[in-house]
């Protein structure tokens, strides 16, 4: 179903309608001669503006119209993400009591009234859980084919807090490595992780040129861990964003949520995708991260967030097994002594080789850019885990691609090795895109592997024919108990 979000692509559409669409959030009052015109069974009009005889027309010939629910902050249905100029649609930093006319607290207010999470009346559940959806659909869009790591800490660690420093460096690191940096979106860690991704391009003093202003003092008597409650928080972070704009395109996304409406979106994501259920954006902020989760120093909701994580990576339930980072040893070996267990839990499955426990911004980004995604996808077809298998063994990274070869074009490892039947596979094996011999010791624990229950051996053989220009091209020859394949692995140009 093609999604339409804009005026011009909803005319050429329905001028010759050939599939259905779901139409979001237009204001196609004055359409209303294409829309009678219009016969399509099955299109979503979501949150659209429609005249009511229009919108009858629309259902009886087989439309769905799901319209916003009268006097309700926010729409039923977003086609994008919030921006924080528009959750923050009023707010003057020289009116700081502005902050509780904007919309993200008219929202807020409405949410409580209707029973935080649990709202007494069917619609405004279903309306809560359609925007939630819509917020999601718009989430992916933006995230697709994106690196993103997320960090997860404490919402009360303050701005003068060392650690707070620490994410704002690793986060700026990251993202001008090109690393789509996540949070939950809200203050204390998660704001810094937004900071330094709004910073990335600038100089490295420029963190410590904000952090040792005005940004980070507080007011006197304020109270400690809930800097976010100080009436001039946003205001500060405000006129950050006035004198230190972005010099680079840069994005990063927060996600919060109206349960902890309390506590104000940081105005430094770029995107919040800010959800009613608590529970969706929990999950979702993990399974987002395909590069990995920094834990920064953080109490309960953090700790849940640990596990939460490594039971998607002991599962696998995301179809990939990610970077899990705790930053700051002491804290989460003495203060709150996660390690202990969490290494224990992961000593054997496969996502303990992605555990690490770090100190510094550097180790962070270390630990990410040695990650290698396709060698820990999870997956239930033996041909696509037998090839995670032949990329983690042979360390064959992205930028090659591999394919068994079928057919005639596969004819037997001993027929491309011209070795002879006495021939074993750990005797022919070259270096990927070299001449190399790869050290047969250093090999022995793969051939001595099993993949479903049957020993795996695996070689990888020159290709006699001439490789196209700048691509290396190598045969991998795979026996499997009594039977051989044959993968082909190609260098991308």
């Amino acid at each position: 179903m093609i999604e339409i979000d804009a005026l011009d692509v909803f005319d050429r559409w329905a001028r010759a309608p050939r599939e259905p669409a779901a139409v979001q959030g237009l204001d196609l009052r004055d359409r209303r001669a294409a829309l009678e015109a219009l016969r399509c069974p099955g299109t979503l009009f979501l949150a659209c503006r429609l005249d009511p005889h229009v919108a009858g027309h629309l259902v009886q010939h087989g439309a769905i119209v799901v319209p916003d629910l009268d006097g309700r902050a926010a729409t039923v249905h977003r086609s994008r993400l919030y921006a924080p100029e528009e959750l923050y649609d009023v707010f003057d930093p020289e009116r700081p009591e502005s902050f509780h006319d904007c919309l993200d607290q008219r929202i807020y207010r409405q949410f409580l009234l209707d029973g935080k999470g649990r709202p007494a009346d069917i619609s405004v559940g279903l309306w809560q859980g359609l925007h939630d959806h819509s917020i999601s659909d718009a989430l992916l869009e933006v995230l697709e084919g994106r690196r993103v790591v997320s960090v997860m800490g404490g919402h009360g660690m303050e701005r003068r807090d060392p650690g707070y420093a620490v994410v704002v460096r690793l986060a700026k690191k990251l993202a001008q490595r090109g690393y789509l940096m996540v949070s939950g979106g809200g203050p204390g860690a998660m704001e810094a992780t937004h900071l330094g991704a709004w910073l990335a391009g600038r100089p490295d003093s420029a963190v410590d040129e904000v952090l040792a202003g005005p940004f980070a003092e507080r007011p006197e008597g304020a109270r400690a861990g809930a800097e976010y409650a100080d009436p001039d928080w946003l205001v500060r972070a405000w006129r950050v964003r006035e004198a230190w704009p972005r010099v680079t395109d840069t994005i990063s996304v927060g996600i919060p949520t109206w349960l902890y409406g309390h506590e104000p979106p940081t105005p430094f994501a770029t995107h919040i995708a800010k959800y009613f259920a608590n529970s969706i954006r929990e999950d979702g902020v993990l399974a987002v991260a395909s590069h990995g989760v920094v834990f920064a120093p953080g109490s309960a909701g953090t700790i849940q967030e640990i596990f939460q994580d490594a039971c998607q990576n002991h599962y696998g339930t995301t179809g990939a097994i990610s970077p899990m980072i705790l930053l700051d040893r002491h804290y989460w070996t003495h203060d709150k002594p996660v390690w202990s267990l969490l290494s224990t839990m992961a000593d054997g499955p496969r996502y303990g080789e992605l555990l690490a426990l770090v100190d510094t911004c550097d180790e962070v980004v270390q630990q990410v850019q040695r990650y290698e995604p396709s060698w820990y996808r999870v997956e239930a077809d033996p041909h696509a885990a037998l090839e995670v298998e032949l990329r983690r063994a042979l360390k064959l990274r992205d930028n090659w691609s591999i394919a068994r070869v079928e057919g005639d074009a596969a004819p037997s490892a001993r027929a491309w090795c011209g070795m002879g039947d006495a021939a074993r596979a750990a005797d022919w094996l070259f270096a990927v895109g070299g001449d190399d011999w790869i050290d047969r010791d250093a090999a022995i624990a793969f051939w001595e592997a099993r993949l479903e229950t049957e020993a795996v051996a695996v070689a990888l053989v020159r290709d006699p024919r001439p490789p196209r220009p700048l691509v290396s091209r190598d045969l991998l020859a795979v026996r499997i108990g009594g039977h051989e394949q044959l993968w082909s692995a190609s260098l991308a140009d």
